[in-house]
């Protein structure tokens, strides 16, 4: 489930699945790369290029668990203009 919220000058999106969670061991480093929550497959970039990709332009990505799911919460500055 994708939500998005709005303020005076943010932007919020939050992405949501019902798939479990994150294990708690790798919340803490989820964005660093290499990290992988896979067994198979993937080498664990994804989220790191990401990140650098949402920090570059002045947003934050967070990840936690909540009811049966992982939610990443993007937040981005609006262009006020």
């Amino acid at each position: 489930m994708i939500d998005v919220e709005e303020t005076e000058d943010q932007v919020i999106v939050y992405f949501r699945d019902n798939a479990g969670g994150i294990e708690e061991k790798l919340l803490a480093n989820i964005f660093d790369p290499f990290v992988t929550t896979k067994e198979s497959g993937g080498i664990g970039i994804g989220l790191s290029i990401s990140k650098k990709i949402i920090e570059s332009n002045d947003g934050t990505i967070e990840a936690y668990n909540e009811k049966d799911g992982a939610t990443f919460k993007v937040t981005l500055q609006k262009i006020v203009s």
